[in-house]
């Protein structure tokens, strides 16, 4: 089978790379279509070269850029499977003016969180399939393999050997104003800086490693580490303790048991929607504690993001094919 894969965004690059790697390893042939970030994250991908795809594939980009439409159309005449790669930026199925963008054939989700979501506001019942995120099945090892992961890259050369480690994932901030300020500079209810708040309550008894996101644009301020050439689940291995505000990452680092804590109580006026986050997806999280290691509910099941199963992932590929 011939895929042709067309990716815009950081997230849905690293969601899709172990995907099609398992699917080349089946024996089937992938092509790439990048554009923007994804191309920093899949540019050295090794792929096959090819006229006419059987299956194509694609992320949901920026509706007010909306690539994507203009390559389904492209290849209107071939199955489609889209993916949302997060709960964050979940409403970029709909434009501004509420109309709902053009979708493909059917639209994989990471939970069933996100699923009940879409359903709710509207999305088409028969086009949705919940199929987990592939992070989260080495995510749930990395304990097992800490020691090797973090034998892989190295360690500063002022580093505390004796102090815990203490992982800030940042993120970039949508203001209504159209600004997209890093979270790092945000201001706090106590009036200072969120970072320097950070620093000041924790750099006595941690060593301080901050990871931006792909797209954010900020420094790193004195007495931290910059960790952005770190993998994903290096700089997860790496953490003792986890702060953040609603990076997807900050739910993968509660999957894998380390001490999570969401800092959104923390900052000055702070609205879901300048993380890209619905205001009833906030509410659920919330309600669930799904971003803290805290007070954490026996009964609580429901996760923002479920792990992968390939098997059923084919399955889903098979029906978009029929």
């Amino acid at each position: 089978m011939k895929i042709l894969v067309h990716s815009s965004e950081a997230g849905f690059s690293t969601f899709i790379e172990p995907i099609l790697q398992e699917l080349q390893k089946e024996g089937h042939l992938v092509k790439l279509e990048l554009h923007s970030k994804a191309i920093d994250f899949l540019s050295s991908f090794k792929q096959s070269q090819f006229d006419f795809p059987d299956l194509v594939f694609t992320g949901f980009d920026d509706v007010n850029i909306d690539l994507t439409s203009k390559f389904l159309q492209k290849y209107s005449g071939k199955p489609a499977i889209g993916f949302l790669d997060s709960w964050r930026g979940i409403n970029r199925f709909w434009k501004e003016n509420g109309d709902l963008r053009r979708l493909s054939n059917l639209v994989l989700v990471p939970s069933s969180f996100c699923l009940d979501y879409l359903i709710q506001r509207g999305l088409p019942l028969r086009k949705l399939h919940t199929i987990g995120h592939p992070a989260m099945n080495s995510i749930q090892s990395i304990k097992l393999r800490k020691k090797d992961l973090l034998e892989s890259f190295s360690l500063p050369v002022n580093y505390k050997v004796h102090l815990p480690n203490l992982v800030f994932f940042s993120e970039p901030l949508r203001l209504p104003n159209g600004e997209r300020p890093s979270l790092t500079q945000a201001l706090t209810k106590n009036g200072s800086i969120l970072i320097d708040e950070v620093f000041h309550e924790f750099n006595k008894d941690f060593n301080l490693f901050l990871k931006l996101h792909p797209i954010e644009k900020a420094g790193t301020p004195s007495g931290w580490f910059n960790i952005d050439n770190l993998r994903l689940e290096q700089a997860l291995a790496l953490s003792d303790k986890t702060l953040g505000v609603a990076s997807t990452v900050m739910s993968y680092s509660k999957w894998a048991c380390i001490e999570t804590h969401c800092l959104s109580r923390q900052l000055l006026n702070w609205q879901p929607s300048y993380s890209d986050v619905p205001i009833p997806i906030w509410e659920k999280i919330e309600e669930l504690n799904l971003l803290n290691t805290s007070n954490l509910r026996k009964t609580n099941h429901l996760h923002l993001t479920d792990p992968f199963s390939f098997k059923e992932f084919l399955n889903i590929v098979k029906l978009a094919l029929n």
